[in-house]
């Protein structure tokens, strides 16, 4: 009985090393890479233009189909995103920004609910253009407001 159960906790403790060191990771990235709106409230057609600044020695890299998500918190702290449809063309890895390097990304705010927002960003690290685009991790932009 104790022979068997002695793999069974040590892959448990392996898979939770695993799964701490992913969220981590993930939490680091957010806290060096911070996108930045030009502005926190906004109407329905207005711009808006988004700064990421890459303060990391690697390289990260953007969806060719989908760069950015507009996100809309439900309630308090519990954030939903917006359906998209599904990418026209394969997903690919398209523009990358090297080592402190800044990107601006700029789109119209399309009709939305009013309330509040944020834009979900999927990123890539190190990985290279024209393969196929694999999110592994996701930075969050300042919460704005849409009226």
């Amino acid at each position: 009985m104790i022979k068997k159960t002695i793999p069974i906790i040590v892959i448990l403790i392996l898979l939770s090393i695993i799964i701490s060191l992913s969220v981590f990771y993930s939490i680091s990235y957010q806290r060096k890479i911070r996108p930045i709106t030009n502005k926190a409230i906004y109407s329905v057609g207005d711009d808006l233009r988004i700064k990421i600044r890459n303060t990391l020695k690697d390289r990260i890299c953007f969806s060719t189909c989908y760069p950015y998500y507009f996100e809309r918190e439900k309630e308090e702290g519990i954030w939903e995103g917006l359906s998209y449809p599904p990418c026209a063309t394969k997903d690919l890895i398209g523009r990358c920004l090297d080592s402190k390097a800044t990107k601006f990304f700029e789109t119209k705010i399309p009709v939305l609910e009013k309330g509040k927002y944020r834009l979900a960003i999927p990123l890539c690290i190190n990985c290279k253009e024209g393969k196929e685009f694999n999110p592994e991790i996701w930075l969050y932009s300042n919460e704005f407001i849409i009226k």
